[in-house]
């Protein structure tokens, strides 16, 4: 096994420790074409070291190293490492888990394009933010409110799930919209619920002013000042995250909510 590891600050020692192992059961730690990144450390580690290899994102794997809390996206820990070697070697299983994909066009024709593992939203703290949704070029809503929220499947247990989104099967081609704290009278109306849209869908997320807003990507974020517009669909490009035997989506959701 060819591999590089992505570690958190604070775990620097147990990441020298697993390095040492794994190099004395034979196998290669290398910067160069590495097959599998190892993330050593929690969920937070994990978004950065997907966000650090995008550009190899269709050649590599990657395996989760819990030495935080959660672990939504760790299913090993750190004493484990002869059962990741058997999990390569011998029965590899693996989650493909989606990314959204967005495209930012700002008001001199320029475009920036990107990638989200977990979801990206538009918010304004300041004050009421006004986004014109539209869904493959059709108008939907006029939202206003604080702001709304995308994610992917395996994000909706994440800021999603803890606004009141779904729980979405990383199996299923979707993503989500979900609103935060939507303004809804006699006069302004949104749906007031999440939305699940499916593969082929674009959204297209647009405000007369987006003065004083921010858009978060997983743990990035970017002011939104000289932005125009904003289309989110659901990327072909997928993380393969190496997982335990018998280990599915919806038993990491039990061990991370239920704690059974």
């Amino acid at each position: 096994m060819r591999f590089n590891v992505f570690c958190k600050e604070n775990s620097i020692d147990q990441c020298d420790k697993i390095i040492k192992t794994l190099v004395e059961q034979g196998n290669i730690f290398t910067n160069d074409n590495p097959e599998y990144i190892i993330s050593i450390g929690g969920d937070g580690t994990m978004l950065r070291a997907v966000r650090k290899y995008y550009d190899v994102i269709d050649h590599v794997y990657f395996i989760g190293i819990n030495t935080g809390e959660l672990g939504f996206y760790t299913d090993f820990l750190p004493n484990e490492a002869d059962q990741i070697i058997h999990s390569v070697t011998c029965s590899p299983n693996y989650n493909h888990c989606p990314l959204l994909e967005y495209e930012m066009v700002y008001k001199n024709g320029s475009v920036v394009r990107n990638f989200a593992l977990n979801e990206i939203t538009i918010l304004n703290s300041f004050r009421t933010q006004i986004l014109e949704v539209t869904i493959n070029d059709n108008p939907f809503e006029v939202f206003r409110g604080t702001g709304l929220l995308v994610s992917t499947p395996s994000g909706s247990t994440a800021y999603n799930k803890s606004l009141g989104g779904a729980v979405v099967d990383i199996s299923i081609e979707a993503f989500q919209m979900t609103e935060v704290a939507s303004i809804n009278n006699r006069v302004y109306q949104t749906l007031g619920s999440p939305i699940l849209l499916g593969k082929e869908s674009i959204l297209k997320l647009s405000s007369p002013n987006f003065n004083q807003a921010t858009l978060t990507t997983d743990y990035m974020f970017d002011h939104l000042d000289d932005v125009e517009s904003i289309k989110v669909w659901l990327s072909d490009k997928k993380i393969k995250l190496l997982t335990k035997c018998n280990h599915t989506f919806w038993h990491r959701v039990k061990r991370a909510f239920l704690g059974k």
